[in-house]
């Protein structure tokens, strides 16, 4: 497939930018192949334990909005998803994986792993994306996220980290292509949800703003971003 952009001059999921193609193999590769160079085997690499730190957030989620499925858009090999992965909720009750705390039925999907590759079918009650859409070129970024909209009949959760990785890929460059504060990404996962007005959306971006004078520390300042009506929080 030759990458090009439609009649409309836009990329989309039929026709992603040259640079989400090359993305896209590169993190076929790395998951096979891993970081050779920095002696990380492609088990190790983007397992999907990023998820760990959103899981109280979904849970909430979950509960306001009914759900019963849900659909890991970009889960990596989707460690939490599968058994022997415990739970401890806050009751004090251990349950087996993710799902079974959430109380949910998932599928799993990524493209850039081969056994999560197959693009699903049907909607899901909600649909997550964590830590995704930073790894992301801009250009690929609105129809990305129009993509969550659409597979979800209920809400949308996405999770972004707003600051470098702590990797550097085959191709040098850092993992998250797409470096850009809250309020650069609210705007845009509000102008998609316009066309999806049924749907309830939920953000969550982690950024690090350098101390003054104290070179290589940061202080971390989350924000909140949820609609519609479209509201952006920063605690």
């Amino acid at each position: 497939m030759i990458p090009q952009t439609n009649q409309t001059g836009q990329f989309s999921r039929e026709f992603p930018s040259e640079e989400y193609m090359a993305q896209l193999n590169m993190y076929r590769n790395v998951h096979v192949d891993g970081l050779p160079d920095k002696n990380i085997s492609g088990q190790e690499l983007f397992v999907g334990e990023s998820l760990s730190k959103h899981v109280p957030t979904i849970h909430q989620v979950i509960k306001e909005n009914s759900i019963s499925t849900l659909l890991d858009y970009g889960c990596g090999k989707a460690v939490l998803h599968g058994s022997g992965n415990e739970i401890k909720t806050p009751d004090g009750r251990v349950l087996n994986n993710v799902d079974d705390y959430w109380g949910v039925s998932t599928q799993c999907y990524d493209p850039g792993y081969l056994p999560h590759s197959a693009r699903p079918s049907g909607t899901f009650d909600l649909v997550v994306c964590v830590e995704v859409l930073e790894c992301c070129s801009c250009d690929d970024i609105p129809w990305i996220i129009d993509d969550l909209f659409r597979y979800a009949s209920k809400a949308v959760f996405i999770a972004i980290e707003c600051y470098p990785a702590v990797i550097k890929m085959p191709n040098h460059y850092d993992a998250h292509i797409t470096i850009r504060p809250g309020r650069w990404w609210g705007p845009i996962v509000e102008e998609v949800a316009r066309n999806h007005p049924d749907i309830n959306y939920y953000g969550v971006f982690d950024n690090r703003d350098p101390i003054p004078g104290t070179p290589g520390k940061a202080t971390e300042r989350r924000q909140f971003l949820s609609g519609p009506p479209y509201e952006l929080i920063t605690l």
